[in-house]
């Protein structure tokens, strides 16, 4: 793993257990990294369970397939979450995730077409 990149970095196992981060992740996760070694995903970030998020996680796990979602993001306002997974030897997962500026969703026209 890239210990270096800006990004916040982690390796999961099958299992949901986080096997390497990098240091960006201790101030998302508000946790040491020797914290997060070992436990799951959802013990360590339980807000996710229900949300787009963890449903798109559970799909890259489940599937084995490279997925990315783009997020608002609840704890830092006005910037929004480019979520990235992919899976790695072994069957778990590489998640990567950046911000952003958040971008204004268009909004449909009063006009139809056809």
């Amino acid at each position: 793993m890239k210990r270096g990149t800006p990004f916040p970095r982690v390796i999961l196992d099958r299992q949901w257990r986080y096997v390497e981060a990098n240091e960006a992740v201790s101030p998302v996760v508000k946790r040491a990294r020797d914290q997060i070694i070992g436990r799951t995903v959802w013990e360590v970030c339980p807000w996710l369970r229900g949300t787009e998020k963890g449903a798109m996680l559970t799909r890259a796990m489940r599937r084995q397939v490279a997925v990315q979602g783009r997020f608002r993001s609840l704890s830092r306002p006005g910037l929004d979450i480019m979520l990235t997974a992919a899976p790695v030897e072994g069957g778990g997962l590489e998640v990567i995730w950046s911000y952003s500026e958040a971008t204004a969703m268009p909004q449909p026209s009063a006009k139809r077409f056809g």
